[in-house]
């Protein structure tokens, strides 16, 4: 009893609010010399700085997957739907360094949304490794985690999700299980519209990006959780049918991420989209808490209010 009495005042104080905040703060300093390091000390060596935004910037339309065939995927290799294409076909007579500044700020923007525009969470979400990586080769996954953080106002924005990485649309069962079916039709429905409208245009290319999908299952992969998908996949709607029951929004975008197609290292930067959820369902927890302090402060009887 006495053994267990100290193992309790020791792990007291280390899990003391002034410990937590010094391990918080140690965890964010670190994270945040890693994203120095990335951009200050690798960047100008490797010169790798938007790698993957190369993709979405050099788009050949008359070869779109060509560079996306073969056993190892290379340098502007472009996999997403025909629909993505066509979003950022445009973008494409910009230079090269305007097109990345362009889309680089848009990822930072991304975050600083995803923090609510305070300084902590965005402090937090930047000091997160994946995503520091995810700003160094300029992926998409930080805008599909805004996508699913925005899709529980707007469902429509599910579409940016179903059109490009396709399998994290696993979290639309949030809908689902809650029998909300009207946002659920819209995500669909959107989705559906748009995909009608790009093979109206380019009906040639969807056969092309269909192809791709299905001579890339063996795909050669580095750097990435060697998990086949066909685990995590139940898994990730597990974890969405869990979290529809006990209405916890953060579990959403967590099943996305474990439901990545290929788990990259960068790819967790899905997980920032848990973050704003998490402050919002705090938030309202203690919105929830107020009138009924005010309650019971209101029963209380009055020498014991004057005593407080």
């Amino acid at each position: 009893m006495t053994r267990f009495l100290a193992l309790r005042t020791v792990v007291g104080r280390l899990a003391s609010p002034t410990r937590v905040r010094a391990l918080r703060d140690g965890a964010i300093l670190a994270g945040l010399l890693f994203l120095g390091y990335l951009f200050l000390v690798l960047a100008p060596r490797a010169r790798t700085v938007g790698l993957d935004a190369y993709a979405y910037w050099s788009l050949d339309q008359s070869d779109l997957y060509g560079r996306a065939q073969g056993a190892v995927l290379g340098p502007g290799a472009f996999r997403y739907s025909p629909p993505i294409a066509q979003l950022f076909a445009p973008l494409g007579a910009l230079p090269w360094g305007t097109f990345l500044l362009l889309y680089e700020s848009l990822l930072l923007g991304t975050i600083v949304w995803m923090g609510r525009r305070r300084w902590l969470p965005v402090l937090a979400i930047l000091a997160f490794p994946p995503v520091a990586i995810e700003l160094y080769y300029g992926n998409i996954h930080l805008l599909l985690a805004a996508a699913i953080v925005l899709g529980f106002r707007h469902p429509w924005a599910w579409a940016f999700v179903l059109l490009t990485k396709i399998t994290p649309g696993v979290g639309l069962a949030w809908f689902a299980v809650r029998r909300e079916w009207r946002p659920l039709g819209i995500a669909v429905g959107v989705t559906l519209a748009l995909s009608a409208a790009s093979w109206l245009l380019a009906p040639g290319l969807w056969n092309e990006w269909l192809a791709t999908l299905a001579g890339n299952r063996t795909v050669e992969t580095t750097n990435s959780l060697a998990l086949p998908l066909v685990l995590r996949l139940p898994a990730a709607l597990l974890l969405v049918v869990w979290g529809a029951r006990t209405d916890r929004r953060w579990t959403v975008p967590v099943a996305a991420t474990l439901a990545l197609p290929v788990l990259w290292i960068h790819g967790r930067a899905m997980l920032a989209g848990a973050v704003p959820l998490l402050v919002r369902g705090r938030e309202k927890e203690l919105r929830e808490r107020r009138p009924q302090a005010r309650r019971v402060a209101g029963k209380a009887p009055a020498a014991e209010r004057v005593t407080a």
